[in-house]
C-alpha cells in the first residue's frame, strides 16, 4: 500500500497509530518520532506535521 511506504519515512510502521478517517482523509499519528500524516482520498499525502510534545 502507498500509505505505508510513506509512514515508513518517519519511523517503523508498527509505531504509527491510526487517527480519524472522515471519508476524505485518513489521519495517522507517530507519538515516538513526533510526526502526524495526512493521507487524502486520492491516495496522496495531504501533509505531514510535527507534533509538539
Amino acid at each position: 500500500m502507498k500509505v505505508t511506504l510513506y509512514l515508513q519515512r518517519c519511523g517503523d510502521i508498527s509505531e504509527w497509530e491510526d487517527g480519524i478517517n472522515n471519508g476524505w482523509i485518513q489521519f495517522f499519528t507517530n507519538e515516538k518520532s513526533g510526526v502526524g500524516l495526512a493521507y487524502g482520498l486520492h491516495k496522496d499525502v495531504i501533509r505531514f506535521n510535527q507534533i509538539d510534545k
